[in-house]
């Protein structure tokens, strides 16, 4: 019993897991430029993979650590649930890094 506490513990605090309040999927904010860029590298001068815009979603990879402010994150355009599948969500649009503070709160 000891044993399975440590272990469920030690992974609940794992580096790189998201807070008990986070979601796993976060709306893009809106900005005054209208798009949020979605890059290859967590750098601005990076490729761009996309632009994003508001009502679109993303959910922070939480398997990748957090860079300078940089967020690893799947994307999906228009929302996870723009089509509806019976197998359930959409296919994402992208993956890339996206600066954190430009995922609405709800992401931790």
């Amino acid at each position: 019993m000891i044993k399975t506490c440590a272990v469920v513990f030690a992974l609940a605090c794992a580096p790189g897991s998201a807070p008990a309040s986070a979601s796993l999927f976060c709306d893009v904010r809106k900005t005054a430029d209208g798009f949020v860029a979605l890059r290859a590298q967590p750098q601005a001068h990076a490729r761009l993979v996309a632009r994003m815009h508001a009502g679109d979603e993303v959910s922070p990879d939480g398997g990748v650590a957090p860079r300078n402010g940089w967020e690893k994150v799947t994307w999906w355009q228009g929302g996870r649930f723009k089509f509806f599948h019976a197998r359930g969500n959409d296919a994402p649009s992208g993956r890339g890094w996206v600066m954190g503070r430009l995922m609405a709160d709800e992401c931790g």
